[in-house]
């Protein structure tokens, strides 16, 4: 599977708007596509910031479809970034299931990818899979640079707060990640 991931600064003020355009026209043309598989809308109101991610089944779907541009007139072109998704671990979405997303951001070293992905997919999914009110994890990985993004979905926002995450990459990336925290605002 293949990801595209949109990032967008929303002007002070046009969030809810941006929203629910995302809801009411945007994912409904990204679903329409060849060799859709999911999306997520995630948002940060506090840095007035949205993360749009949808997953396609082979990277010739992802490349073939069509850049929507409905959110372009509130916040102008995104910043697009493409990514494998190397671990996926996420029910099939319900109306209010996943309400909050941790996502972690990695720099690995490009000779330590397999390993990470490996750890990511055989020991951290799994064990986050067990948190109290955990509703599936993804793994994005750019082998090109060494970027990894793991985003872990949670029913409420206390949970998401409450669980910790087990580390097992802190090794081979030298640290511990940039850690972001969102709303889900829709799923598709």
């Amino acid at each position: 599977m293949h990801a595209q991931l949109n990032i967008r600064q929303i002007p002070a003020g046009r969030m809810d708007e941006t929203l629910q355009i995302y809801r009411d026209s945007t994912l409904p043309a990204v679903r329409s596509h060849q060799g859709f598989k999911r999306a997520l809308i995630l948002a940060d109101r506090n840095a007035s910031k949205i993360i749009a991610i949808a997953l396609f089944e082979t990277e010739a779907d992802l490349t073939a479809r069509t850049r929507t541009t409905f959110i372009d007139p509130i916040a102008g072109a995104p910043t697009s970034e493409r990514y494998e998704v190397s671990a996926y671990d996420m029910p099939e979405p319900e109306s209010g299931q996943a309400a909050y997303a941790r996502v972690n951001y990695r720099e690995i070293p490009l000779d330590r990818m397999d390993e990470a992905i490996r750890t990511y997919r055989d020991k951290t999914l799994p064990e986050v899979r067990t948190q109290n009110g955990s509703q599936g994890a993804l793994v994005l990985a750019d082998r090109s640079n060494g970027k990894i993004i793991a985003i872990a979905l949670w029913d409420t926002e206390a949970n998401m707060n409450a669980s910790t995450p087990p580390g097992y990459v802190d090794a081979i990336s030298g640290g511990p990640p940039v850690r972001e925290t969102y709303e889900v605002t829709a799923e598709a």
